[in-house]
């Protein structure tokens, strides 16, 4: 499992499916912070969070029971990682 959350703003639209879809600069943020959520750890679960207060990385953090924080991220990111499988 990989997750991303950024902050941003973004026009909703129905897709050629009928399903909703964002067209957004925080959608191509979110998918950037996916690719490098695979390369700091291919193997692990991996959740980044980018755009937040200090305080909601905080209390993120401590209901990550388990996650350990990555040692770099990008300026901005928090990055967890997940248990070892």
């Amino acid at each position: 499992m990989r997750a991303a959350v950024t902050v941003g703003e973004g026009a909703v639209f129905e897709d050629v499916n009928g399903r909703p879809a964002v067209a957004s600069p925080a959608s191509r943020r979110a998918n950037e912070l996916l690719a490098i959520a695979r390369t700091v750890a291919p193997d692990r679960p991996c959740f980044a969070l980018e755009g937040a207060s200090e305080l909601v990385v905080t209390l993120l953090g401590q209901r990550l029971t388990g996650w350990e924080r990555a040692p770099t991220a990008p300026k901005g990111t928090t990055i967890w990682l997940g248990p070892r499988s």
